[in-house]
């Protein structure tokens, strides 16, 4: 299998379904967005983090994975012999937050970012989650996909733990 196979050259791509459309197509910066998320979430791994959160971090990769082909579908029809994606992630997300929040002083302020490597690392993935977000919101508004509320809300949590996964770190070793 060749790496390159020239199509992109003219500045379009295709979607699952063969569908030519350009690059800067919404769908298409929704989930390069998820790309590039997917990405920092594998080098936020890479640092001394606790072994559950890579764990969920991993967990919230394949999911990723999953609802990108979602976005990436030109039809209802593909898209429904997809695999769907780990709806469960959700709830896993909201019980870890929870449990990290139990262990934080109470906070009225926001965090500047910067106090560490890995802090500053986890902040940036979660600033590219809001904004993969907001590009899956723009391409729902133009174009129909299957697991879009989910897909939102999957984001929004991942973003949510990843700012507590950041404050848990900031706290002072026992």
């Amino acid at each position: 299998m060749k790496i390159y196979t020239k199509n992109g050259d003219t500045g379009t791509t295709s979607l699952i379904g063969n569908t030519r459309v350009e690059k800067n197509d919404k769908r298409v910066e929704a989930y390069g967005s998820l790309d590039e998320l997917n990405a920092y979430l594998g080098l936020v791994k890479t640092y001394n983090v606790p072994s559950s959160a890579k764990e969920l971090i991993e967990r919230s990769q394949n999911v990723i994975f999953a609802v990108s082909s979602f976005i990436a579908c030109d039809s209802d029809e593909i898209a429904l012999k997809l695999k769907a994606p780990d709806k469960e992630i959700v709830e896993v997300l909201e019980q870890n937050i929870d449990e990290i929040v139990e262990k934080l002083p109470p906070t009225f302020s926001f965090i500047v970012p910067g106090h560490s490597e890995i802090t500053a690392q986890i902040n940036i993935a979660r600033t590219i989650c809001r904004r993969a977000e907001r590009n899956v919101v723009a391409a729902a508004n133009d174009y129909s996909f299957r697991e879009a509320d989910f897909i939102l809300m999957f984001l929004n949590r991942l973003s949510d733990y990843l700012f507590a996964l950041m404050s848990l770190l900031l706290q002072p070793a026992d």
